[in-house]
């Protein structure tokens, strides 16, 4: 990816470990084989988690290891909002990002877009709807290695109570985290072949979403791959029905 995306259009950032307790609530056994090289134990694999995923953007002291925040362009100015880039996401160690961080590309003027909180909530259903879609139908999307609990709390947008906070994990593979506002960000225009074969792409998608009965609420730019995968999945979710009243 830091080949696809260009090394130049990203940040190279610091991160320190928490000093806080998280609780790891979610592990999945076959990406934590993938990522761990090492038979699957459940306690075994939530210290895993802990020492190598408990960290934080924010200064704290010692440094113990570098992430890669990416710049993202987008010409619609719908899927950043005014970030320069992933504003609460980041990529560590290999084929791993990690959301639920500020990172220095938050600079929108909106608080929802430039906390760098992710909900609990919307974590669970990030992860649960990755793995199901990615396991059970004919979608493209990354995967949920684990879910952490940061045992945070924050007090969202247009929510009256402050909310748990948590940090996912994704796994991803090849291009499956190259979004178009790379592209745009890369400066390259597409060819007509190009264009013939993400449009197959898009379209091979849309369908199947449509057959399942599957809402991608965040239809952006920034979260369609050029690949055809969907990425950011916390707005999505199935319906019961084909009619509005059944969009909850």
């Amino acid at each position: 990816t830091l080949e696809d995306i260009g090394i130049d259009n990203f940040l190279k950032v610091p991160f320190y470990k928490r000093d806080t307790d998280v609780e790891v609530i979610y592990i999945n056994p076959i990406i934590y084989k993938k990522v761990f090289g090492k038979k699957y134990n459940y306690e075994q694999a939530k210290k895993d988690i802990i020492e190598r995923f408990s960290v934080t953007l924010e200064d704290n002291g010692e440094i113990i290891g570098y992430g890669f925040v990416d710049k993202q362009a987008d010409p619609t100015d719908i899927a950043l909002n005014g970030n320069k880039g992933s504003g609460r996401a980041f990529y560590l160690y290999k084929n791993c990002n990690i959301k639920g961080e500020k990172t220095p590309f938050a600079t929108s003027p909106r608080d929802d877009y430039n906390n760098g909180k992710y909900s609990l909530d919307c974590a669970i259903q990030e992860c649960l709807i990755s793995n199901v879609l990615n396991r059970q139908t004919a979608f493209n999307n990354f995967e949920t290695l684990a879910i952490i609990d940061t045992n945070e709390e924050y007090l969202f947008p247009h929510t009256s109570e402050k909310l748990p906070c948590g940090l996912i994990i994704r796994y991803y593979e090849d291009k499956e985290l190259y979004r178009f506002s790379h592209r745009f960000v890369n400066n390259l225009p597409f060819n007509k072949k190009e264009l013939i074969n993400i449009s197959n792409k898009i379209g091979e998608l849309e369908g199947n979403k449509f057959i399942k009965r599957f809402l991608h609420g965040a239809w952006s730019i920034g979260n369609l791959s050029i690949d055809g995968n969907m990425i950011d999945l916390d707005t999505s979710f199935f319906v019961v029905g084909r009619h509005p009243q059944w969009s909850f």
